[in-house]
């Protein structure tokens, strides 16, 4: 998910849609697992998978994803992080509503461009 899904626009094509499909249908012949739902059990948008960030904790190495389980702390990080952000001189501030579709394209943001080598190192988001 977090390699191939990244990239899909959410338009007529249903690319994600496919893309679960095929992954329910090699997931079954290779590794003998039940299926897509059951693998996606208990996150909260089987569609959109787990969300995976690299930003949590203060000290996490570059590129080492973590799963959230508990959404409510990378919302407050984020917050967090939007707060210092806000507090620097000579930034205009962002009032940004961080509702959970717009988290989650933070944590995709953050993966394949904030920490990619020519974006904006990984260690000035921490």
């Amino acid at each position: 998910m977090r390699v191939f899904a990244d990239r899909f626009l959410l338009d007529g094509a249903n690319d994600a849609d496919n893309f679960i499909d095929i992954i329910s249908v090699n997931m079954r012949s290779h590794f003998e697992t039940a299926d897509w739902e059951t693998i996606m059990e208990g996150v909260d948008d089987m569609r959109y998978g787990p969300i995976l960030c690299s930003f949590m904790g203060e000290h996490t190495p570059k590129l080492c994803y973590e799963e959230i389980v508990e959404f409510s702390l990378l919302k407050l990080r984020c917050e967090d992080k939007l707060e210092d952000y806000n507090l620097e001189p000579k930034l205009i501030n962002m009032n940004l509503v961080l509702f959970k579709d717009a988290v989650r394209h933070i944590c995709r943001i953050h993966r394949r461009t904030l920490s990619s080598q020519r974006g904006m190192h990984n260690d000035e988001f921490h």
